[in-house]
């Protein structure tokens, strides 16, 4: 979700837009972000913190971001609407299925 939002955003997130948008704590989010982040490079982008303004995605590998951006919001449109038990997805900083 942190990831879907990011995605989404025209401009920077801060920490605590991303905790409302979330329904997680400051904490939360924050290490949720340290966690994925070495994730997100193996996949060709990365999320930037910039001081007093808040979180971005930067892309370092255009095909890569795009596609997993639409992955991303493929998915987001499909847990939406059903949620499946058996698919795994991320909760408080750990992959959970």
């Amino acid at each position: 979700m942190i990831l879907n939002a990011l995605c989404k955003a025209d401009a920077t997130l801060t920490a605590e837009e991303l905790s409302e948008l979330m329904k997680s704590s400051l904490r939360t989010i924050k290490s949720d972000i340290v966690e994925l982040n070495p994730l997100c490079k193996e996949e060709g982008f990365s999320i930037r913190s910039y001081k007093a303004k808040g979180y971005q995605i930067e892309v370092h590998d255009e095909k890569e971001y795009k596609r997993d951006c639409f992955r991303i919001a493929q998915k987001t449109k499909r847990n939406s609407t059903q949620k499946k038990a058996s698919e795994p997805h991320w909760i408080g900083g750990q992959i959970v299925k």
